[in-house]
């Protein structure tokens, strides 16, 4: 049982600190990383949590949805990136 609330305590905290990630913030991330290697035994936990948020952002907004111009303008520099 204190393993089970030890996980559900992990999941509520890396999930609340997940959902602050707002932005490229070096410390928060180095706040989460510092957290999954402290707990490894849970990583399949963490990854599950960093996929939902992940799969929750990368929802279209509508406001922020963009044309086909602006798009291929936004995704021009990842592309040449790539192909280096």
């Amino acid at each position: 049982m204190a393993a089970d609330d030890a996980l559900a305590r992990l999941r509520a905290d890396y999930a609340a600190t997940l959902a602050t990630l707002t932005i490229n913030s070096r410390p928060l991330i180095n706040t989460l990383t510092m957290i999954a290697e402290d707990n490894r035994h849970a990583a399949a936990l963490l990854v599950e949590l960093v996929v939902a948020q992940l799969e929750q952002v990368r929802r279209p907004c509508p406001k922020r949805q963009v044309g086909p111009q602006q798009h291929a303008k936004l995704t021009r520099p990842l592309a040449v990136a790539h192909q280096v």
